[in-house]
């Protein structure tokens, strides 16, 4: 049998994967100044002369003898929360934090949409057919299983809404069966004992077996816990996690939603340094952006977006690299565009290219240098990023280090004058590099002595603050962008887990 922090365990890793549902009942509402079922139906009763002690029934009767809008009217006075923020909320935004993408409810009542809304995590309510059919794809979604007082014809609440429901036909019934099929369920504030819910179980069970169903939880009160209930669970695949009291209960949602949090930053701190799967740019949107960016009626904010949406982390086949890599050149020399500009920036680090295409690129590449938005100013700041640290961090320090000298020597051959900021930055980025490191590293192409004539031809284009600025002793980074990556990706572990 498996331990408590076994199953929290769990727990947590299906959060993680979005394998886990939190479906949750009336016990999570008890806070918000809201009178039981009990308390409802006990009310429904001193207008009645019923003799009956079935809850569903005597909801039936009422609605038969005083309406179905007196019903919901009384509803509503026990179920409606006046400013929920004069409650303590911090046990649903915990479940919130915790960003599942699904959450059920048997509840009347609003809480969960209120501090979802006032927290500004964006969830759709779905309640109805419609709801379902108009949520846009991909949303985060509050399920209304019993219905709301949006709809008030889909509320289930007397004999005859449950027998409706039991045929299991209704467009939430068949949404339950979707999503379930596959994931865990975390029923929370909830007995279980609804017939819709132990229905779709019990038949899931039957048809696929309880063995084959994913693992799904409750949390509950040890109060409530017997060996029938928990046998009835267990044929049902459904683990009982009990707690002793209401803040027991809060420190384990609290301990699960900080098990969560540190589980999603191992996946993000891990998936920096490892390949990201990619989908491929195809020819058509390679041809689509290409035309869409020389229509001179886009903005330039509008081509910028472009670039990046059709480029990013795609793979490029090699076929397309030539042409790509045109495209790309012609953004770098075009007049003004410094939001395409930037965009080159952004994509430039993830285009995988030959590494003769790379090469083609970086040296016109090299030519944003001159543009001070695209770069850092005169004290560079380790926490930000220019063209030459997006450079080696892609290309690393030998190959960024020969640009610069590439750069250096095409600006010398066209007898261009360096701006005193572009000369500045490109000097910082050559001590930064190390440059001295590489002085005999390309002698056919780069001699020692072309270097040392390039360096000294453009620090003569300016006072003399930029020499003593280039050989006065750095006191930043000790190690560039891609070193830094590469001694962390050696500290992390291959895959996230939990230690």
């Amino acid at each position: 049998m498996k331990s408590k922090d076994e199953i929290l365990e769990e727990v947590v890793d299906g959060i993680v994967q979005f394998k886990v549902i939190p479906f949750i009942g009336a016990g999570l509402s008890t806070g918000f100044g809201l009178k039981d079922w009990n308390a409802l139906v006990a009310d429904l009763k001193t207008e009645l002369t019923t003799t009956s002690t079935d809850n569903l029934v005597i909801a039936q009767e009422y609605e038969d003898k005083l309406g179905r809008d007196r019903l919901i009217e009384k509803l509503k006075e026990y179920y409606t929360i006046d400013n929920i923020y004069q409650y303590d909320t911090s046990l649903h935004q915990l479940l919130l934090a915790m960003n599942p993408p699904v959450i059920y409810t048997t509840n009347y009542d609003e809480a969960i949409e209120l501090i979802a809304a006032g927290i500004k995590k964006v969830y759709v309510k779905i309640a109805t057919l419609n709801n379902i059919v108009d949520a846009p794809y991909g949303s985060h979604l509050i399920i209304k299983f019993h219905g709301d007082f949006s709809a008030p014809e889909e509320i289930v609440l007397t004999e005859n809404d449950y027998d409706k429901r039991l045929k299991l036909e209704k467009p939430l019934d068949i949404q339950f069966r979707y999503n379930v099929l596959g994931r865990s369920l975390l029923f929370l504030g909830y007995s279980l004992r609804d017939k819709n819910v132990n229905l779709v179980l019990n038949k899931h069970a039957t048809q696929y077996g309880a063995a084959n169903l994913p693992q799904s939880y409750l949390i509950t009160f040890d109060k409530y816990v017997t060996d029938d209930w928990t046998n009835d669970l267990e044929s049902k695949n459904v683990k009982i996690i009990s707690v002793a009291s209401p803040k027991e209960l809060f420190e384990l949602i609290k301990q699960l939603n900080k098990e969560v949090y540190l589980n999603f930053v191992r996946q993000e701190m891990c998936s920096l340094f490892e390949p990201r799967p990619s989908e491929v740019l195809l020819k058509s949107d390679f041809d689509n952006l290409k035309d869409y960016w020389e229509d001179p009626a886009h903005s330039d904010e509008s081509k910028a977006k472009a670039i990046v949406d059709t480029i990013l982390r795609k793979r490029i086949d090699r076929h397309l690299e030539e042409a790509l890599v045109s495209l790309l050149k012609a953004i770098i020399k075009s007049n003004n565009h410094i939001k395409s500009k930037e965009s080159v920036m952004t994509v430039f680090r993830w285009l995988g290219l030959s590494q003769q295409q790379y090469i083609d690129l970086a040296f016109d590449f090299m030519e944003l240098t001159s543009y001070d938005e695209l770069n850092w100013g005169n004290t560079p700041s380790p926490s930000m990023i220019d063209v030459v640290s997006t450079m080696e961090m892609t290309l690393g320090r030998e190959f960024t280090t020969m640009a610069i000298y590439m750069y250096f020597m095409k600006c010398h051959e066209e007898k261009r004058t360096l701006t005193f900021e572009q000369a500045d930055r490109l000097f910082y980025w050559l001590k930064h590099l190390r440059y001295k490191e590489f002085s005999d590293s390309w002698p056919e192409v780069l001699p020692k002595e072309l270097q040392t004539q390039l360096i000294e031809h453009f620090l003569q284009q300016h006072p003399a603050v930029l020499r003593n600025r280039f050989n006065f002793p750095s006191v930043f980074l000790k190690m560039t962008g891609s070193e830094t990556v590469e001694y962390f990706s050696k500290l992390m572990p291959k895959k996230p887990g939990r230690h």
